[in-house]
């Protein structure tokens, strides 16, 4: 679904939902947690918000997503609002640590990364810098 301008949440009503691709999509807060809350998306476990525009550091911190069961990899890349050390923090809160985290295009200082290190022996293990999706398609 990616390159969406705007997107109905209400259209995706499916329980069985694996693998979204919002990449480049225009999300408003209120849809971010629509797709946690309303949509149900119990075997959600990649999420996809490459380059996404919309979404704001506040939703990303507190979004239902941190208890999602299934959730395995959350991409932010490129995405300006979570990118930063903060959310990054809160991010890394997901899943009972268990949610890879795609921060490609992260403006992140060695001290940042340092900071991110002191938060959990396993943080940095868990943040990745992932250019291609193509192979989950065949997960």
């Amino acid at each position: 679904m990616s390159w969406i301008g705007y997107l109905d949440i209400s259209e995706l009503r499916t329980s069985l939902l694996r693998y979204l691709n919002l990449s480049r999509c225009f999300l408003c807060d209120k849809q971010f947690h629509e797709i946690a809350l309303n949509l149900k998306c119990k075997r959600l476990s990649i999420l996809i918000f490459q380059a996404s525009r919309g979404i704001s550091k506040e939703a990303f911190e507190s979004s239902s997503f941190k208890s999602h069961q299934h959730l395995r990899l959350m991409s932010v890349a490129y995405v300006p609002e979570a990118l930063k050390l903060s959310t990054v923090l809160h991010l890394l809160q997901y899943s009972n640590n268990t949610v890879e985290l795609d921060i490609t295009g992260h403006k992140l200082s060695d001290e940042n990364l340092d900071t991110i290190q002191r938060i959990g022996g396993t943080a940095l293990a868990r943040i990745d810098e992932i250019e291609d999706y193509r192979h989950f398609l065949y997960c």
